[in-house]
């Protein structure tokens, strides 16, 4: 292919990934029958070229919705089939709707489950799926079935376990069937419990007093099906061409398999500048977001997790399309994937990574104004944490142990480990806690994490911000 057109990307990449502390970088751009695949290597013992697979997170799931629709194509499976003959593990809170759950609702993020608590994310990764869906029972309901887009994890850990149910093969064998091989993806793969990572892959960067450090991967095994798919520059050019093959032209019946999951499913109402950066109507599909962008339709989906940010953008009418991936988590990212293509589409700019840029500090804000006025710091003093030691427990985040080590009060929740850490008193009787990961080293966009004591007529109660009120064991 003629990439020549397509050479400024190189030097445009760089630059705008200046301001972003990471530990490589990679750009897949399609244009038409033209492609170009460029790097950014920062860290020596970080190398990064055209087949280096990305862990690319929440991007995981079109891949995953490809794979459903495969087995729809070969009539193994039905979208409007319920889920829970299939996933009898994943239930709701309202079991009426339980009941009517089916694959195209969790495709489609229409079942209305709340982002809140470890079972989203966080959850301990050598458990097996099943037994995090099963908390998903006790989680609330934010929205109205089948009416609301509620963007849950748990819907697609739940789809990717159905999948492989369904077809009798793990996830990375079906996508290596239906997907990876036939489209010519010879770096990329699902991993999951058996299928590791594979050998040479990036790894995840935080900015750590002042420098990109490399962090532990906190996106295990059981959140396959919602993320864990390694995609490689090169296997991203293959890709998107499969994709604006499909939308354009789809020929044969796996091509329509695959246009469904760019269909409007689910309406997102408000949408924001993240899922609409022109504004206007815009649509969860499965695994794509659907609005419109420079004439025309923008398939896209953002995919992070602590030390990752990317983004897959397609422009179909146009024949266009950018995928960027990067360690690193800045929200500059998504910003510069539509920056790109912007002036491959021949727009002038519109400043894209800026106002994203601007955006995230405007939702951080608001997200930390409204924890502090339910953690006020600096409020009348109440019931000391240190006389609240002990064992906490609720459904969904499972048991908080309370403890006093040395001269310190710890914060350890058995089934989430990545959030043990110190507790630090901020005023009154609210906390902060100081996680021992190095990966959760804080940053100024990050949620607050806050805890204070209280005592109600039904005992001792320790109240999050993350993990839900945890209640003392009797």
């Amino acid at each position: 292919m003629n990439a020549a057109s397509l050479a400024w990307i190189e030097d445009a990449l760089r630059e705008s990934l200046k301001q972003v502390p990471h530990g490589g970088a990679a750009v897949a751009a399609l244009d038409g029958y033209r492609s170009f695949v460029a790097t950014d290597q920062r860290s020596p013992d970080q190398p990064v070229c055209e087949s280096t697979p990305f862990h690319i997170c929440s991007c995981s799931k079109m891949f995953v919705a490809a794979a459903f629709s495969r087995l729809v194509e070969e009539g193994v499976a039905r979208w409007d089939e319920p889920a829970m003959r299939v996933i009898p593990e994943f239930r709701l809170s309202d079991e009426s709707l339980t009941k009517k759950v089916t694959f195209r609702d969790l495709a489609g993020m229409r079942v209305g489950l709340t982002r809140e608590g470890v079972a989203e994310w966080g959850f301990r990764q050598e458990v097996p799926k099943e037994a995090r869906l099963e908390r998903a029972r006790h989680m609330r309901l934010s929205g109205r079935f089948r009416a609301d887009f509620n963007y849950s994890n748990l819907c697609y850990i739940a789809l990717g376990l159905a999948t492989e149910r369904l077809s009798n093969r793990s996830l990375n064998e079906l996508m290596l069937e239906a997907i990876f091989e036939p489209a010519g993806m010879g770096d990329s793969l699902s991993s999951g419990f058996g299928s590791p990572p594979p050998p040479g892959c990036a790894e995840p960067h935080m900015p750590i007093d002042g420098a990109a450090r490399r962090v532990a991967e906190l996106t295990g095994p059981n959140s396959e099906g919602s993320a864990r798919v390694y995609l490689s520059a090169r296997d991203a050019v293959k890709w998107m061409e499969w994709l604006i093959a499909a939308d354009r032209a789809p020929d044969g019946q796996a091509q329509q398999a695959l246009a469904t999951i760019m269909s409007p499913q689910t309406a997102i109402g408000a949408a924001d500048l993240r899922q609409a950066p022109e504004g206007g109507e815009t649509a969860y599909g499965m695994g794509f977001v659907i609005t419109n962008f420079a004439g025309g339709r923008l398939l896209s989906h953002g995919g992070g997790g602590r030390g990752w940010r990317h983004m897959i953008a397609l422009l179909p009418e146009r024949q266009l399309g950018v995928t960027l991936m990067v360690a690193a988590e800045s929200p500059l990212v998504d910003g510069i994937a539509l920056d790109l293509l912007d002036r491959m589409a021949g727009l002038p700019s519109r400043r894209w990574a800026e106002r994203f840029a601007e955006h995230a500090i405007r939702i951080a804000h608001a997200d930390h104004k409204k924890i502090n006025q339910v953690f006020p710091v600096g409020g009348r003093a109440g019931r000391a944490i240190d006389d609240l030691l002990g064992d906490y427990s609720n459904p969904v985040t499972g048991s908080v142990r309370v403890y006093r080590e040395h001269d310190e009060i710890r914060f350890q929740p058995l089934d989430a480990p990545i959030f043990n850490g110190r507790l630090r008193p901020l005023g009154g009787n609210v906390h902060t806690i100081n996680f021992d990961e190095m990966a959760l080293a804080p940053q100024p966009l990050d949620p607050l994490f806050r805890v204070k004591a209280a005592r109600y007529s039904g005992g001792a109660v320790m109240r999050t911000s993350y993990f839900g009120d945890l209640r003392l064991s009797s």
